[in-house]
């Protein structure tokens, strides 16, 4: 029959050394909230087969027992867990026989700690931070999209014989497009080797990700996440549970994860239990506190149990927000959308104006451009009627002559062939008559067009006032399409080229293939030869 089981300490005895909490994946799934119990872990045993690492633990407690007698009662209160019954794993817990304590004892476990880490042959003990397999010796590769998992694991596997890594096991998974290896090493060193030296597989380095934990002090450890903005979160906290417990409800208290997280291990079960279950309680504490009310604050929970969660999942449910402080957040979120909308409004009254300005800059560059397109077509058809003008006082000049030559001349021959000029000069002076009053009624058109242009110019200037007169038109484009300007110049272009074609063909009829009127020399050299001839006449 076994020994009786001690009865439990007043306060617990905690030996521990606080460690550096691993890194932060924000990619680990959560675990199951299934609670296993109180135990500890013992790594570093026998693994050729699925029973070895119980089997080697058990004779391990034998031995102590023999070894420390004084702890007898100790050792054999506890039962060995195997870890895991398909594949060989080299590490095995250690939990309170449930047939000897109606609670949770984790003092007796808290006595065979020193006892198991001072055994040479194991890697170490300490409490189970999790459930399932244990997470302080797995390490998680993300590979690409369009890896093969397949070859890319055999290359891992590769890279790590050749680091000399053994591993327990290892699998690949898929979630979401996102392509994993897992690998469960055998020695916490191959870990830290891992991350301080990542391998590198065909010049390409693969990061390792350690999952995110807090290795527990005590078996009974209670966390509550979400206190990384509450600077005196441990000594609030401290002080409620002492207020509310008694002087000496706290055994011991931390915070971890750069404050977020604050966790805190109890006089004993029964006000464990109780801090546990008195939310109402807590959250009546968080509401009189104005940074808690904005904090989301987690229930309080035993921290084994938030390890198998993840610690970067934070579930809704798991949420503790007062009343209090979700309608001070209610009014700080429509305060915010009152501002934001006030914001945009500002945004589009501006918008509005810039978009008047652009629109009065684009109407004010389409009338200057084509006011000097009715420029240019009115100082052109200038030009060509000075040239027609002075055509026609060169045919007037030659109708002349020939008449005076009729009057000096009594050759029948002769008077008839000066009847031929004279008609011919006669009705090149009409037509150019006629062409003269064309242009001129031309460009009187395109100098009363541009005295609109220029009026209209003016009041797009100064009609910038009135903001309810804003066209609604798009923005204005890279390249200005001028399609009013150049509707309004059309017919100005056209008169131009009319025009030229009538000097042309005037030219054309001169006869002897005479350039007459294309410049002001050639008129003036025909004028000269014209009066020779005619003086030649006259003699």
């Amino acid at each position: 029959m076994p020994a009786p089981v001690p009865p439990p300490p007043e306060r617990p005895v905690l030996q521990f050394s606080r460690a550096e909490t691993p890194p932060l994946n924000e990619e680990q799934s959560p675990a199951s909230r299934s609670f296993s119990g109180v135990e500890l872990i013992v790594r570093g045993l026998h693994h050729t087969h699925p029973p070895s690492a119980a089997n080697h633990l058990r004779g391990i407690l034998q031995n102590l027992r023999k070894k420390h007698p004084e702890k007898s009662a100790y050792i054999t209160s506890v039962i060995v867990t195997q870890a895991d019954t398909t594949r060989p794993i080299n590490y095995a817990f250690i939990s309170v026989n449930p047939a000897l304590a109606a609670e949770p004892r984790p003092d007796i476990l808290a006595e065979l700690l020193p006892l198991l880490n001072a055994v040479p042959e194991i890697k170490g003990a300490g409490w189970r931070c999790c459930k399932n397999a244990d997470r302080t010796l797995r390490i998680t590769f993300t590979m690409e999209k369009d890896d093969d998992l397949a070859a890319k694991r055999e290359l891992v596997n590769q890279a790590l014989n050749d680091r000399n890594i053994p591993w327990q096991g290892s699998y690949p998974s898929e979630f979401n497009g996102t392509k994993r290896l897992t690998y469960d090493l055998l020695d916490v060193d191959d870990v830290e080797k891992l991350l301080e030296k990542p391998p590198v597989i065909n010049r390409v380095t693969l990061t390792p990700v350690r999952t995110r934990l807090v290795q527990p002090i005590y078996g009974l450890e209670v966390g509550i996440l979400g206190g990384r903005d509450w600077q005196n979160m441990r000594a609030s906290m401290d002080a409620y549970l002492r207020e509310a417990y008694g002087r000496d409800a706290v055994a011991a208290s931390r915070t971890e994860l750069g404050g977020d997280l604050y966790t805190v291990v109890l006089k004993n079960w029964d006000i464990t239990t109780k801090f546990l279950g008195d939310t109402e309680k807590l959250k009546g504490f968080f509401a009189k506190d104005p940074v808690t009310n904005s904090l989301r604050l987690t229930v309080p929970m035993f921290l084994f149990l938030m390890n198998s969660e993840g610690l970067s999942n934070r579930n809704n449910a798991n949420i503790l927000v007062s009343p209090q402080s979700r309608s001070n957040q209610d009014a700080q979120i429509q305060l915010l959308r009152k501002q934001g909308e006030e914001t945009v409004q500002a945004f589009r009254t501006v918008i509005r104006q810039q978009q008047l300005v652009i629109n009065t800059i684009q109407t004010q560059f389409r009338e200057l451009v084509t006011s000097n397109i009715a420029l240019h077509g009115a100082f052109e058809l200038s030009n060509q009627v000075n040239r027609l003008d002075r055509r026609l006082q060169a045919e007037r000049s030659e109708l002349t002559a020939c008449r005076m030559m009729k009057l000096a001349t009594r050759d029948p021959v002769e008077l008839a062939a000066i009847e031929a000029d004279i008609q011919k000069h006669t009705l090149a002076v009409d037509d150019l008559v006629a062409k003269v009053n064309e242009a001129e009624s031309r460009y009187d058109a395109i100098s009363t067009n541009l005295a609109h242009s220029l009026a209209a110019l003016q009041a797009a200037g100064l009609s910038t006032e009135s903001e309810d007169a804003i066209p609604s038109v798009p923005l204005v484009p890279d390249h200005i399409h001028l399609t009013q300007g150049d509707a309004a110049v059309a017919p100005i272009a056209d008169d131009a080229r009319e025009v030229e074609q009538l000097v042309d063909r005037d030219d054309d009829m001169d006869g002897g293939g005479d350039e007459q009127g294309s410049n002001a020399k050639v008129t003036s050299e025909s004028d000269a030869k014209d009066d020779a001839r005619m003086g030649d006449d006259l003699d």
